[in-house]
């Protein structure tokens, strides 16, 4: 079967301009090649003698998942029987490595799964005080632990479904903000809670939250946030707080946690930016955002919509659906918004839709691809039939495989000694100006620096291996091997010097003496004193004997 590029880039399509949008995804480094420098001393290159060096990297880039379901009490029980629907299929492609878009991943090997209600307490309400649910009648304690070479997906999400259910009451004031805070910020945190209360991250929510995972926290509410600063807020006879007891948050939004308390508490359980937050909320479905672009500016433009506005003497209907009538959420969304950025991602699904088999496509979309998205750290030359000078390799256990082309796409390289591995050379497919294969029917790689995927999840550096008709080989590890005449110039560098070479700051990474004219081509190249002060791949050269040498990219 045929898996086009534009399938395998998390289901995103080639945009008709290919944008390039500074986000931060989770990046993980693909391929790192470099070439070995030369002496001391400036000598001529030898073109294609410059070796390429190997750097290994693993093909599962983050095998933990810990979803947290945080449920607004005022959600109704038909929103919450259909998330419970989705779990099965959320474990079952999440562990599988094929997300609903045609994306293929590396399976996610670990899910937590854990269901916490939004109720802090406030006029008359429970306070669940963010501790993770633990029905009694729902099987095991505090969270689901699934393991997907063991587990069962449908005995598995029985368990979520119970929790779901379970969580129930009449309370009118949602925290689901500061609750999904409060479970998960440790007590050594300088965050503080009601009363000066720390969080439960490594107490009684301990274990949870993984060091190495990536965390996603899907909020379902058809309301809004009301995650009070002033627990005065809800007092049924407040002095400082005066109005009917249902509009206190939206007569008082100066006694709310502004948004920036969950942005920057939450970025700092993921500084590495393995972090994604969706609100499931009263978006109408003509306002529900392209996933695969930054929300920001999409949720901005949303925001103006009359049927997002809140009043409190007649609260307007941001839709009504059959599960059941939704308000604006005008708080939730904003902060996904603010927290999709440069290090973590934002994602809005709806409540407005009849079922949330949409919304979990998003998630499962987001979070399962978005463990590996296989960036170059790098940009590298283009053949005209799209290819670049790089191999990819992957090194597989002898005693798994027998042959390298067992696997579609993939041809035996002999073996790695050093690991005793099998050494398969992965096929790169060559594309087309329309960025599809030039063979429908062709299996491997293909360098992409075009899809929105790259864009959103490969932050400053876009571009990345992408897989036509096969995934990487669980685990596997996969090495990459690049010449030295694949790399592309960095900013500047290769530029005329009719008028002054300005050095850009990232090019000065690479090379710490700047660019200057090179009389002998006439175009801005790197100073140098030895090959140290030049970028791997690039060896010192004085190519017109005036004393000054340059360096230069041996090509093939």
């Amino acid at each position: 079967m045929r898996h086009p590029v534009g399938e395998l880039t998390n289901g995103i399509r080639t945009s008709e301009r290919r944008r390039r949008v500074v986000t931060r995804g989770s990046i993980f480094i693909a391929l790192l090649c470099m070439a070995s420098a030369c002496g001391p001393e400036p000598e001529p290159p030898s073109p294609c003698t410059l070796p390429a060096i190997d750097r290994g990297f693993t093909a599962i880039g983050r095998p933990y998942v810990d979803l947290l379901l945080v449920i607004d009490e005022g959600t109704s029980r038909a929103a919450r029987e259909a998330l419970a629907a989705e779990i099965p299929r959320l474990l079952t492609e999440l562990g599988s490595g094929r997300a609903p878009g045609g994306m293929v991943f590396a399976p996610v090997e670990s899910i937590h799964v854990g269901v916490l209600s939004a109720d802090l307490g406030g006029a008359g309400c429970d306070d669940d005080d963010a501790l993770l649910f633990d029905p009694v009648p729902c099987g095991e304690p505090g969270w689901l632990d699934f393991a997907r070479r063991e587990d069962d997906p449908e005995v598995a999400a029985g368990q979520v479904g119970c929790e779901l259910r379970s969580v129930e009451s009449e309370c009118s004031f949602g925290q689901p903000l500061e609750a999904a805070l409060k479970a998960l910020t440790p007590s050594t945190s300088a965050t503080r809670f009601e009363n000066g209360a720390a969080g439960h991250g490594d107490g009684a929510n301990l274990g949870f939250l993984r060091e190495s995972s990536t965390l996603a926290v899907v909020i379902l509410s058809q309301g809004d946030d009301c995650s009070a600063a002033e627990p005065g807020l809800f007092e049924l006879e407040s002095p400082d707080h005066p109005g009917a007891l249902a509009d206190r948050c939206l007569d008082h939004p100066e006694a709310l946690h502004a948004v920036e308390r969950f942005v920057e508490g939450l970025e700092s359980l993921r500084p590495d930016g393995q972090l994604y937050v969706m609100p499931i909320v009263g978006v109408p479905l003509d306002l529900v955002p392209d996933p695969n672009l930054p929300l920001a500016e999409q949720m901005t433009e949303a925001l103006t919509d009359p049927r997002m506005q809140q009043r409190s003497d007649t609260v307007p209907v941001g839709c009504t659906s059959m599960l059941g009538t939704s308000s604006p959420p005008r708080r939730l969304v904003e902060t996904a918004a603010a927290l999709d950025g440069w290090q973590s991602f934002g994602l809005v699904g709806s409540t407005c839709a009849d079922d949330l088999s949409g919304s979990i496509d998003t998630l499962i979309d987001a979070v399962g691809p978005g463990g590996w998205a296989g960036c170059f750290p790098r940009p590298y030359r283009r053949e005209p039939d799209g290819r670049i000078g790089c191999a990819v390799y992957e090194l597989l256990d002898p005693l798994e495989i027998e042959r390298c082309e067992e696997l579609p796409g993939r041809t035996s390289a002999g073996i790695d000694e050093s690991r005793a591995l099998l050494r398969c050379r992965v096929n790169q497919v060559a594309i087309g100006t329309d960025d599809e294969p030039l063979d429908p029917d062709a299996v491997g790689w293909v360098y992409d620096d075009f899809s929105d995927f790259v864009n959103r999840y490969c932050g400053d550096s876009p571009q990345r291996v992408a897989w036509v008709g096969t995934s990487p080989t669980e685990r596997g590890l996969l090495i990459g091997s690049c010449n030295a005449g694949a790399f592309a110039p960095p900013p500047g560098v290769g530029e005329s010097c009719a008028g002054p070479c300005e050095t850009p700051v990232e090019t000065l990474e690479d090379f710490p003496l700047g660019l200057a004219c090179d009389p002998a081509t006439e175009t801005c190249q790197p100073l140098c004193r030895d090959s140290w002060d030049c970028d791997a791949g690039w060896t010192c050269f004085d190519a017109d004997g005036d004393g000054v040498p340059h360096c230069v990219t041996p090509s093939c």
